[in-house]
């Protein structure tokens, strides 16, 4: 429990920091598709050289293959394409604030869809996070509405990917092995989309594939490290636990973005620390 709690904590922590590094991409000229094209092209070199390292295959069953393709990666790109898609429309804050109702979904279609019933630490630690998100929201809601709607969606769509990944047991596959069809099936997605969405720009510079690569290591720990808690928790707790994941956005944003310190801000921040020792604390 400690380990797989752990895990998810840092994993939040890991993805907390993309949205800093994917402005910073958009304001060298990238569009979505190209940003989430070599955001996971860079992860599948690294991951070929641990898995080389550490002796393990990347044979898999078809079945699992197919669970991957359909269940897990297609929720998880519609997830990239949403979130990131939606920073064109409205500011970083709007759209992490609705994307982060993500953990409610999941509970919500865990009661309705799968009969689970939920202990009274999880229904007070829902509350305390619909309070969190509303308290981030105060202030941010601007901008387009289709973006808003993207955002909102992508909560949806990430609730789904968190359930398949526990439902489908595709955490029962090797983290590294997990991480590396992911980003596979994620990278050519991208290629095949770009036809119909917006193109893929091939040419990039020097200081953008470093930011490629920096973008590529966190992704492939962040995956790595939710997975595995995903094993060891199940999706409820880690949809909650990942909730580090707004906390380490409005720090990035403080130290690098210069952002002021908000009491609603620091309250929210407050909400889901308390949120998750209430999960915690229970186990």
């Amino acid at each position: 429990m400690f380990v797989g709690s752990v895990c998810v904590l840092l994993s939040g922590a890991l993805y907390g920091i993309t949205p800093l590094i994917t402005m910073f991409l958009y304001d060298g000229g990238l569009n979505t598709i190209t940003v989430n094209f070599y955001r996971y092209l860079f992860v599948l070199p690294i991951i070929i050289l641990l898995i080389i390292f550490k002796r393990q295959s990347l044979k898999i069953s078809k079945e699992d293959l197919y669970k991957m393709i359909f269940k897990v990666a297609v929720p998880s790109i519609l997830t990239n394409l949403l979130l990131a898609g939606s920073y064109n429309f409205i500011n970083t804050g709007t759209a992490t604030s609705l994307h982060f109702l993500y953990p409610v979904v999941v509970i919500l279609i865990c009661v309705y869809f799968y009969h689970e019933k939920l202990n009274k630490a999880i229904i007070s630690a829902v509350i305390l996070v619909i309070i969190a998100m509303g308290l981030f929201i105060i202030g941010n809601i601007d901008g387009d509405m289709i973006g808003i709607m993207m955002a909102a969606l992508s909560s949806i769509t990430y609730a789904i990917y968190i359930l398949q990944v526990e439902k489908t047991r595709a955490n029962r596959l090797p983290p590294l092995v997990f991480s590396f069809y992911l980003s596979l099936i994620t990278s050519i997605s991208m290629i095949l989309v770009s036809f119909f969405i917006e193109p893929l720009y091939i040419a990039i510079s020097i200081d953008q594939i470093s930011l490629f690569i920096v973008l590529g290591i966190t992704t492939l720990f962040a995956l790595s490290l939710f997975q595995f808690g995903s094993k060891k928790l199940g999706s409820k707790l880690c949809a909650l636990l990942s909730l580090s994941e707004p906390i380490t956005s409005v720090i990035v944003g403080i130290i690098f973005l210069n952002e002021a310190l908000l009491l609603n801000k620091v309250l929210g921040s407050i909400l889901i620390i308390v949120a998750i020792m209430i999960v915690t604390y229970r186990k």
